[in-house]
């Protein structure tokens, strides 16, 4: 079991969830549940939460067996909780990046298939640009993540994981955290692609080969795909 619980959504703010899902769906996602407040998806890789009842930005939502020991856990590494009840833990990690753990229920303890999305193809990480990717990944381990992998050559980028999630921490303009996936491109893909997201971005290299395509879902999630043999 992950440090901060045993399973995890992506918790995103939508006015309307249920008008945002045939989007979501055109994007290789399929429906598990729905309700007039709240849809859940999965692509197979990661579970999504549209949500209406929130207002804030996205953030990771964890299912724990105690929260009361996920509580001691981040007190002891030093970290501030902004919400401390005995159902609720909430905090902001780099990034602004908000986490919310929940208590495990048999409803909320989900299992990936670990199949690739039909449409966008396998998950990176979620991206979370970044000051200082270093000390990103400090405050990441201090939470049950472990590094995965350190790139550049002042480590402007280090992807780590908890075995559910990676985070990719990089040191980038900040934004909001942002889906990464890589992708068997071709022509055909990308007309498949735009018949589902008629306003994705697609950038090109001098050859007039795809080198991004960038796609923006309902709750300002963006998406971006790289081809999966891009050096």
């Amino acid at each position: 079991m992950a440090f901060l619980g045993h399973s995890a959504r992506l918790l995103i703010t939508c006015t309307e969830p249920n008008l945002a899902t045939e989007q979501w769906e055109g994007m290789g996602f399929e429906v598990e549940f729905a309700s007039e407040q709240e849809v859940r998806l999965t692509d197979g890789q990661i579970f999504v939460t549209l949500r209406s009842d929130q207002h804030e930005e996205m953030a990771l939502e964890y299912a724990a067996a105690s929260i009361q020991s996920v509580k001691d856990k981040i007190l002891a590494g030093g970290n501030a909780l902004e919400v401390m009840t005995p159902t609720e833990l909430r905090f902001t990690g780099p990034g602004q990046l908000r986490y919310v753990i929940t208590p495990a229920t048999p409803e909320n303890i989900v299992h990936r298939t670990g199949d690739s999305n039909p449409v966008l193809g396998y998950l990176d990480a979620l991206v979370v640009p970044v000051t200082d990717a270093h000390q990103s990944a400090v405050w990441a381990q201090s939470c049950g993540y472990f590094i995965a992998e350190a790139s550049g050559d002042d480590i402007s980028c280090v992807d780590v994981t908890d075995g559910i999630w990676m985070l990719s921490f990089r040191e980038q303009a900040l934004r909001a955290p942002f889906l990464a996936y890589t992708a068997d491109i071709d022509d055909q893909w990308v007309e498949d692609l735009l018949s589902s997201c008629p306003s994705a971005q697609i950038r090109k290299d001098g050859n007039g080969s795809v080198i991004l395509v960038v796609c923006q879902l309902p709750g300002n999630v963006s998406v971006m795909i790289t081809p999966d043999d891009i050096e």
